[in-house]
């Protein structure tokens, strides 16, 4: 029962994060606290002190090389954050999260590049980004369902 009310509560919060970030490109900064508090929670319930701890261990590897994503400007800082967040209420499937999320990504880029060539419009418009929120939201459903076999 506690698994299905915390699950609701992430998924509200990355609908919110998703809808912030398609509409004005941005992930606002207390949504991710509240999951970040919301998923230290959770563990701290679910899987006591211990469990906190090497969870803890895990997030933190996980931050470090998506913080590496951010410093060569692969990723943008909100979706660094939003990606450690999802990763903290389920540590076990954070790495397959992200992957999850980076070929979802992909597929939206090249699904809309190949809309503007049937439309014989430009393909590559320089500086453009993808909400990668929404990425990020499919693959935490996706390892929700699956349980983590991306």
């Amino acid at each position: 029962m506690i698994n299905a009310i915390c699950y609701v509560f992430i998924s509200i919060l990355l609908i919110r994060a998703v809808y912030t970030d398609v509409l004005w490109g941005r992930i606002e900064n207390w949504v991710v606290g509240i999951g970040m508090a919301g998923g230290m929670t959770y563990l701290v319930m679910t899987k006591g002190s211990t469990g906190m701890w090497n969870a803890g261990k895990h997030v933190f590897l996980f931050g470090l090389v998506l913080y590496v994503l951010y410093w060569i400007r692969g990723l943008g800082a909100g979706d660094v954050k939003l990606l450690v967040m999802a990763g903290m209420w389920m540590p076990q499937y954070s790495f397959p999260m992200a992957a999850g999320a980076f070929f979802i990504g992909a597929g939206i880029a090249c699904g809309r590049m190949l809309i503007r060539w049937i439309r014989r419009q430009k393909v590559y418009i320089r500086g453009e980004t993808i909400p990668f929120a929404v990425p990020i939201a499919c693959s935490f459903a996706g390892c929700l369902v699956l349980g983590g076999r991306v």
